[in-house]
């Protein structure tokens, strides 16, 4: 991204600020109440104009200078408009002439398309414009394919018609979930940064847990787990909690490559936990055409038992190697902490409470929290700590150039998503696929289920997350409803095992950027990941058969007891794997006696569930019986100490 200077910076900055407050507008709903119904083109609009800042912050290359905004990219800003702002001029027009787009259209079409590639090639990769190219061209070809590809042929103009005027094309649910619901909360995020929520909610994890016996590992979990909750962007977690988290971890004497692993974890949970759990959530809600707040209601478990597992673990490596806390000096007063910091409690309780008590719609929601947040910001800093007016303003002014930066770095993956789309519904290649991969699976489910998690992790070497999710959800989505998975099961699924790509290696973009803070190997940071992580793996295998983790298609009672028995599972396999059982090492026999019990609690089988629970609560009861449990933990080792002791 460009670091300018002068005049150019200045006009960037104004014009990134000028674009995210037509959004927050547009949030509002002022422009309905002013009787200008907007709704239809709001999402070209936005395209075009954050489109715009893409091509005036990124540069065409690395090796460019990136000081100043050349020629050429001005024109491609001002190109980004054209496109845009025609359909938005001709909306009416536009929703009959898809099938048969005139010249002008079809060029304004043609130049959409290729605005879009090179932003894709410039703030995401090449690796993806080589995925839209082949979803664009496959229509033209499809009727030359052989078996499962075969399609009829679409001609040109029809081709560029339906992406660029269709419903199902540039400007259709992505770009509208990404110009509405995303960006204010991507806002949202922005704002929590410049006022210093996220100082408030690491040193609040501090204060309850640093002092403790491996307070910096457990401090990173909940301080990073409640960051993450709010801006939802797992790489940005890792780069704004990690830069604190991490030194202090290897510190006190944690392997760098652990001390990276679980601020990854930690930081990724945040795009699995409500209330904000992240872009692909909201494109979920729109997809299957339910509020955002039932997701995020069905999701609190899994997400919950997640960093369960990733606490526990800590707890148990810190214990075994005895890692202390940190020191007194270190640890930030409770009290004052919460003295200072409380208001930045009241945007999560003010989302909930919006969400579940008001059933208001995320974009209001978004919106109102985003007004909160900045009341905070301003009372706190004019109010209370008596500073100039001028002080606070130019923090809202830096979160909402941050916004448009954030913005302009994913915008045209919603942009390539709507070719996507469009390629799949001219060809009606999505439900060929599902079908071809329920006859692969031979009618079994967990293999279907494995199929799909391999998919997502592969093509999370190339392609982004946002596409990996609409690819997979238009695509395997039926064949795993068509086998008895919930939909909301199966769109989750989805969603955690596109998030894991974030860690397991060898992509692992989280990792990679927790391992540059700690100075670590990339590659043993991310076995140790998906090692603390392993919830993500098992859990979407669990709720695919057990609906119930969910609240989806059972009682109460098979809530509660889907919930007993996953809860149990975890807590032994994370004995298993760290070989700690709260005060005592146990021995390999030990530790795959835990593993196979917890295993057996996971299985979709209520008599196999209550053996493994026998099986963990009578080992439990033998060490309770024969005095293990009550001695004492070994005393914390010195830093230099323990850190040579990475562990297995």
């Amino acid at each position: 991204m460009r670091e300018l200077h002068g005049k150019t910076k200045t006009f960037v900055e104004v014009y990134s600020v000028l674009v995210i407050i037509y959004h927050l507008l547009y949030a509002s709903g002022l422009f309905s109440w002013l009787n200008l119904p907007i709704g239809g083109i709001h999402p070209a609009i936005s395209v075009g104009l954050i489109m715009a800042i893409l091509f005036l912050q990124f540069p065409v290359s690395k090796k460019c200078r990136q000081d100043h905004v050349p020629w050429y990219d001005w024109i491609l800003a001002g190109l980004c408009l054209v496109p845009t702002f025609y359909y938005a001029a001709n909306f009416e027009h536009t929703l009959y002439s898809a099938l048969t787009p005139s010249t002008l259209e079809i060029c304004l079409g043609v130049a959409m398309i290729l605005l879009c590639f090179e932003g894709v090639r410039r703030a995401i990769g090449p690796a993806l414009v080589v995925c839209g190219a082949l979803f664009l061209i496959y229509p033209l070809f499809a009727g030359g394919l052989p078996g499962i590809l075969f399609a009829a042929p679409v001609s040109f103009p029809r081709l560029i018609g339906d992406i660029y005027l269709g419903t199902q094309g540039f400007f259709a649910a992505g770009a509208q979930v990404f110009s509405t619901t995303i960006i204010v909360f991507v806002i949202f995020g922005q704002l929590i940064n410049v006022s210093g929520g996220g100082d408030f909610y690491l040193n609040l994890s501090l204060s309850a847990m640093g002092g403790r016996s491996g307070g910096p590992a457990k401090a990173s979990v909940i301080g990073s787990g409640l960051f993450g909750m709010i801006s939802g962007v797992a790489v940005a977690n890792v780069v704004t909690t990690g830069s604190i988290t991490i030194p202090m971890m290897k510190r006190k004497g944690y392997a760098p490559e652990f001390a990276g692993a679980v601020e990854t974890v930690s930081s990724t949970g945040g795009s699995l936990m409500p209330p904000v759990m992240g872009v692909l959530a909201f494109i979920m809600a729109d997809y299957l055409g339910i509020p955002y707040w039932q997701i995020a209601s069905c999701a609190i478990i899994p997400a919950a038992l997640y960093y369960v597992a990733v606490f526990l673990q800590v707890s148990f490596y810190s214990a075994r190697r005895g890692l202390g806390g940190l020191d007194k000096s270190e640890v930030p007063n409770l009290k004052d902490t919460l003295r200072s910091g409380w208001p930045f409690a009241l945007p999560l309780i003010a989302m909930i409470v919006l969400f579940a008590q008001f059933g208001w719609d995320a974009v209001r929601v978004g919106f109102a929290v985003c007004l909160l947040v900045a009341a905070i910001y301003f009372i706190n800093s004019c109010v209370i700590q008596k500073r100039p007016v001028r002080e606070p303003a130019q923090g809202v002014y830096r979160a909402f150039v941050g916004a448009g930066r954030s913005m302009a770095g994913i915008m045209p993956a919603a942009c390539l998503a709507g070719i996507i789309m469009a390629s799949v519904n001219m060809t009606a290649i999505g439900l060929r696929l599902s079908s071809g991969i329920l006859s692969l699976s031979g009618g079994s489910l967990f293999v279907l289920l494995v199929l799909c998690a391999l998919c997502c992790i592969l093509m999370g070497v190339a392609v982004d997350l946002i596409v990996i999710y609409i690819i997979m959800a238009v695509m395997i989505t039926p064949a795993m409803t068509a086998m008895g998975v919930a939909p909301l099961a199966a769109h989750l699924f989805i969603l955690y095992y596109t998030v894991v790509g974030l860690i397991t290696p060898p992509v692992c973009v989280a990792t990679y950027a927790a391992a540059s803070i700690a100075q670590s190997k990339p590659f043993r940071t991310g076995f140790y990941a998906v090692r603390l992580g392993f919830v993500a793996l098992v859990i979407p295998f669990v709720f695919a058969y057990k609906p119930e983790l969910l609240f989806q298609g059972g009682t109460l009672l098979e809530s509660a007891l889907a919930t007993l028995f996953t809860t149990a599972a975890i807590l032994s396999i994370c004995v298993a794997f760290e070989r700690w059982f709260f005060r005592f090492q146990i021995s390999w026999a030990e530790s795959g006696l835990l593993a196979g019990a917890g295993v057996l609690m996971l299985l979709d089988s209520l008599p196999l569930n209550a053996a493994g629970l026998a099986v963990f609560a009578v080992y439990a009861l033998v060490q309770a019986v024969s005095g293990r449990l009550g001695r004492k933990a070994p005393p914390p080792q010195s830093g230099g100490a323990s850190q040579r002791q990475e562990g297995t």
